[in-house]
């Protein structure tokens, strides 16, 4: 039987410790679950640039700027015996308050969370672990006072979903002088945009014009891009994405330096169903497709890690199936024309939505009948 998340209550106030690491999800999933009772984040990181300080400071600027909660970042070395000993300062320095220390012991390397084991039921405190399909876990000392021994935690479904997806992508994506803008997904007709590429599929690609001229003339004049065809598609994924009930995503998400430099733009991101997800949407035949999958998997390892995805979509292409086993390989979804007459369906499964609500339905229907039309 699973058990409440130890010191969850609020009764108390909660120090987290943390393992910093480029895995960052897990450590944000426990400061959104500790958000009611947490008053500390302690960060205990490595001098490694890339895989522990930048994530540390992602941790700190997410904490900050969500929960109003001041984190204190630790530098450590990386062998047990570094962590057992930062552990021991900090319970010391808590050990007379009214403070609940938890340590979350999911991340850094196996070698770290080795260290964090010395404290296992550590009086006033509670040690917890998030396992790779998403459960938690609390270590508690077996009868015998040396095994450690499991116990699966009820804890909320999804935590990560009330993080903003622009303050997620300030925070974990690019440099730490780079900023970043984006646009709201578009509100749009998109089952009467589909109904009307359907009576329009021989037009080919200006079918995309023709219908959104139709449907949706105002989205047009207010579009800063020009309206192509790719751009158009864009869009009208934005949509879909929009009326499958997500609100928490943007489009046209583009990285910048400080000194001006454009560095990267993101289509469609959304954060839904516990993890962030990408939609690059390519339309045309554009040449160097598995530079196309080695990118998508480092914005995909960039924005979310293991606890992100990113979705290729291929309106205009079939699939290779000589790259497929690449594509899972690296943890990427791609898309192809054969899948477009289904894609509302597609996109509810990467964003983990169980039921299509009926415009989604509609749409698809009208999808269905597009691509079989199209030349």
């Amino acid at each position: 039987m699973a058990e409440e998340l130890p010191f969850a209550s609020g009764n108390a106030p909660v120090v987290l410790v943390v393992l910093a690491s480029e895995q960052l999800w897990p450590n944000l999933e426990s400061v959104c679950l500790y958000r009611e009772s947490l008053r500390r984040l302690i960060i205990l990181h490595t001098r490694d640039p890339h895989r522990s300080e930048r994530p540390a400071a992602a941790l700190t600027e997410v904490a900050r700027t969500v929960f109003n909660v001041e984190s204190e970042k630790v530098p450590i070395g990386t062998q047990p015996s570094d962590v057992t000993a930062a552990v021991a300062h900090i319970l010391q320095r808590f050990q007379d308050g009214p403070e609940r220390v938890v340590l979350n012991a999911t991340c850094g390397t196996k070698l770290m969370t080795a260290g964090i084991l010395r404290w296992v039921d550590a009086p006033g405190t509670a040690t917890i672990y998030r396992e790779i399909e998403g459960h938690w876990y609390q270590l508690r000392r077996d009868r015998d006072g040396r095994s450690i021994v499991t116990q699966r935690l009820d804890t909320e479904k999804n935590p990560t979903d009330l993080l903003d997806i622009r303050i997620l992508l300030q925070s974990v994506w690019g440099p730490t002088d780079a900023r970043v803008s984006a646009t709201d997904l578009p509100d749009l007709p998109v089952d009467r945009i589909a109904a009307a590429l359907a009576e329009n599929a021989r037009l080919g690609k200006e079918a995309w014009e023709s219908a959104f001229d139709r449907e949706a003339p105002e989205y047009l004049l207010r579009r800063e891009r020009p309206s192509d065809p790719g751009g158009l598609f864009e869009a009208f994924v934005a949509g879909c994405v929009r009326k499958l009930g997500v609100t928490n995503g943007v489009m046209n998400a583009v990285l910048v330096r400080s000194d001006g430099l454009y560095l990267q733009e993101l289509d469609v991101v959304a954060n839904a169903g516990g993890r962030v997800v990408v939609f690059d949407c390519k339309t045309g035949h554009p040449e160097g497709e598995l530079r196309l999958v080695r990118e998508a998997a480092q914005i995909r390892e960039q924005v979310g890690g293991l606890a992100g995805e990113c979705v290729i979509l291929r309106p205009d292409k079939h699939a290779s199936p000589q790259l497929l086993p690449l594509w899972e390989a690296l943890g990427v979804r791609f898309v192809s024309r054969d899948g477009m007459g289904h894609l509302c369906r597609i996109l509810a499964d990467c964003l983990r939505i169980p039921e299509l609500p009926t415009v989604a339905i509609e749409t698809d229907a009208h999808l269905a009948r597009w691509n079989q039309r199209r030349p």
